[in-house]
């Protein structure tokens, strides 16, 4: 557990002297303490009408999908009477102007109520927080604006064992008939404790009732928007890449993202690359590997070097989590140690399989596959640097020629049996029990196919259980061969294509998971031991500083969710069931990245294949450079070899092309993020460097957010309601026009949907009045 995890959150920036300046704390409760694992919160509607249908409490011919439609319908028109009486509403309100004939009222509303304690779960940022100022003698309030009453809401909490001892009151606005939105809820709060506004603090997540209306009443405030994320702009383009993509994470991901205070600007970005992209997809893996060596009864576990010594420390820290623990000892294996020890000879169908599956690679990488030390003839000597697919016929003829001679062939079968007996002494010094896992990445399961085919010819009774991340269709060649293996996520459908887009650029991630762990090439003797032979280290320093970086954030991703869910097996199931989901938040990196992303990660080093010795950058400058046109790259399906990462090559030519191509989609024409994109687009074409935002509210925010994204820098929000100007949104100052006019910004983003003449028209009046010429960008 991470003591006063609070400190780290972005969102709660404040001193702790300063804290002895308040007497009164209030919280926001949803969204602020409380986290929802839907999207929207009224997504909870549609799992309430799933579960009433279930039950047989709605009418015969309504949906789920049209109950969260009448339910919705219900709450807006009752929010509207109530409004008009000046009266807040409550749930019985709600589900008494539903038809009676619609459902069982009592009963559905009952499950809503259970369902709102089943999809949410405590931010124990909030949390911590709520400890500390216990400790400090704060008067502690949650205040709510909200149609569940104290006593519904006290129930929520409890579920979530909440300790109640923390705070003194719990005030929600339908119990009081006042509330945040109309700013007589703080009132009552500053009358109820008899304290001036300067001597109390409130932190939400709405703009308007939890940070505009407090300062209007004169009460400190924060902001608490977890939305916004300075160093990681690939969960904005996530939300457009995937939408709904793994809503029951969505909240968390982009709190752990903001729980970064302790580090400096360069290492946040590498930070939390690891913790909220490739994080997600490794803590839940290895969440599931972990039941599943308690129900299989395992008696230990050996991951699999390269990726195992990484493995190993995410085990090991889900073992002390569950305080659980099973012998955990590394296995130092890879395909190309123990590629000879699984061959029983060099015959011809041999030949003609190794040169078939290395036509991308040189014909030297085939003779040290081999082991071969001898010297090469004319002929092979011509052919020795070349990559197998480029030789003609009878340079191929040649090589098997070579390669099935009488002189080849014997020394080839001499290192087979040499790396055999090897490989078997230290399978046999290294599994001990019975029952027996290993643990690796997977795709084909080659290393685990491998491992059993050398222990066939010892005299070990061990069964074998190879636990896989992945695996491609291809399996089924060592399935039948009789190996047993359990995979978290197949590709079972053609259709699926997720698997085969993340085994297309699986490189980058093995290479962040490896980082300095060099691959087992060989074996050696060493008393009455062997020893593994690594190769040599082919990675710069500052890239495995920063791939260490990556790894810390994927491991505090797991430790923070082991806090918030590790006990929680019926939460843990339901992502278990959506791995496609977790793959595809690493999929968007490949497909959808930022430039930030394209980068950085572009910088990367790997091997071109076991057995090769040439290593390459994902985005080589000097290849990239030989490409003026990002569409053309992006067209062209042979570049591969000069250009690993497609897509991150295209990012960098031009960081608006797969943005743009993606948001052409129908479903994205008329949406506010093609309409801001829009507005981007513009502003790059015109070399637009530096803006301000008209508009502090939701629309002006993600324009924010689009423009950070391409590197825009924007100078203030500017916004007519005095109460917020002054204070900072995202470290950008709210000011009025005019002063913004004053202080020469003058290219203006009008971030609002609504009034847009009229904005215009103001902003033109008051530069007129001041001669002074402004560029203005709205929505069209």
């Amino acid at each position: 557990m991470i003591k006063d995890i609070w400190q780290l959150d972005e969102n709660l920036k404040i001193r702790k002297e300063h804290i002895d300046e308040y007497e009164v704390i209030s919280i926001d409760i949803f969204d602020t303490l409380l986290f929802r694992t839907v999207k929207k919160p009224n997504d909870v509607f549609h799992l309430v009408g799933l579960e009433a249908l279930e039950k047989g409490l709605l009418r015969k011919g309504i949906t789920p999908l049209q109950f969260k439609h009448l339910r919705e319908m219900a709450q807006r028109k009752v929010k509207s009477e109530k409004l008009k009486t000046n009266h807040e509403y409550t749930i019985d309100d709600v589900y008494r102007t539903f038809h009676s004939n619609i459902c069982d009222l009592n009963e559905v509303k009952a499950i809503e109520i259970e369902k709102e304690k089943e999809c949410t779960y405590i931010n124990h940022s909030i949390y911590s927080f709520l400890r500390y100022l216990k400790q400090q003698r704060k008067k502690i309030v949650l205040l709510s604006d909200m149609y569940l009453n104290k006593n519904q809401i006290q129930s929520i909490l409890e579920f979530h064992n909440f300790d109640f001892t923390l705070i003194d009151e719990i005030i929600v606005s339908c119990d009081m008939n006042f509330s945040k939105a109309t700013g007589t809820l703080y009132e009552y709060l500053l009358t109820k404790y008899e304290v001036r506004p300067s001597k109390v603090l409130h932190i939400g997540d709405n703009f308007i009732s939890d940070y505009k209306n407090a300062l209007i009443k004169g009460i400190n405030s924060i902001y608490y928007d977890i939305n916004a994320i300075e160093h990681n702009n690939g969960l904005a383009f996530e939300n457009i890449y995937l939408q709904n993509n793994l809503p029951e994470l969505e909240s968390f991901r982009k709190l752990v993202g903001n729980l970064t205070c302790n580090l400096s600007k360069k290492d946040k970005f590498y930070f939390n690359l690891g913790s909220t992209i490739i994080g997600p997809f490794l803590t839940i893996f290895i969440e599931w590997v972990m039941d599943v060596l308690e129900e299989e009864d395992i008696e230990s576990i050996y991951p699999i070097m390269s990726e195992g010594k990484f493995f190993q420390k995410l085990l090991k820290n889900s073992m002390r989590f569950r305080n659980y623990a099973i012998n955990i000892d590394l296995l130092y294996l890879s395909r190309q140690s123990t590629f000879l020890a699984t061959l029983t000879n060099l015959d011809e169908s041999t030949v003609d399989n190794l040169i078939d599956s290395r036509k991308k690679f040189t014909v030297k990488s085939v003779i040290e596959l081999l082991e071969l030390k001898i010297d090469l003839n004319d002929t092979m000597e011509k052919i020795y640097e070349l990559k197998i697919g480029d030789l003609e016929k009878s340079e191929v003829n040649n090589l098997k020629m070579f390669l099935l001679n009488d002189n080849t062939n014997s020394l080839v079968i001499k290192n087979i049996n040499r790396k055999k007996k090897l490989l078997q002494k230290l399978l046999m010094d290294t599994l001990s029990g019975d029952k027996i896992a290993t643990l690796d990445f997977g795709y084909r399961g080659t290393t685990a196919s491998n491992i059993e085919k050398i222990m066939k010819e010892t005299d070990s009774n061990s069964k074998y259980t190879h636990i896989l991340a992945m695996v491609t269709k291809n399996i089924k060649f060592n399935l039948f061969s009789g190996t047993r293996y359990l995979s978290f996520i197949s590709d079972e459908n053609e259709e699926d294509q997720y698997i085969k887009k993340f085994f297309e650029h699986c490189q980058i991630i093995e290479s962040i998971i490896n980082n300095n762990v060099l691959s087992t090439i060989d074996y050696k003797v060493v008393g009455n031991k062997i020893e593994p032979i690594f190769e040599e280290k082919y990675d710069s320093d500052e890239n495995i500083n920063n791939k260490e970086i990556i790894q810390q954030g994927i491991l505090f991703f797991q430790t923070i969710f082991l806090e918030f869910f590790g006990n929680n097996k019926d939460f843990k199931k339901k992502i278990y069931n959506k791995p496609h989901e977790l793959i595809e938040v690493i999929n968007r990196l490949f497909y959808l990245p930022t430039t930030k992303e394209a980068k950085e990660l572009g910088k990367l080093v790997f091997k071109n294949g076991y057995f090769e010795l040439n290593k390459h950058k994902f985005i080589p400058e000097d290849s990239l450079k030989q490409f003026n046109n990002a569409e053309y790259i992006l067209k062209k399906n042979n570049l591969k070899d000069d250009l690993y990462w497609i897509h991150g090559a295209v990012t960098l030519k031009d960081s608006k092309l797969l943005l743009k191509q993606h948001l052409s989609q129908e479903q994205y024409l008329t949406s506010n993020y093609s309409k801001t994109l829009r507005i981007l687009e513009n502003l790059l074409d015109e070399n637009i460097q530096t803006v301000s935002i008209y508009g502090a509210g939701e629309s002006g925010r993600l324009v924010m957010r689009f423009l950070e994204m391409f590197n825009i820098k924007i100078d203030f929000f500017i916004d007519s309601n005095t109460s917020i100007q002054g204070h900072y949104i995202n470290k950008i100052k709210v000011v009025p026009l005019d002063s913004a006019l004053e202080k020469g910004s003058t290219n203006i983003v009008i971030g609002s949907f609504a009034f847009i003449n009229e904005i215009e028209e103001t902003i033109i009046e008051n530069a007129n009045q001041k001669n002074i010429i402004v560029n203005i960008y709205k929505f069209a």
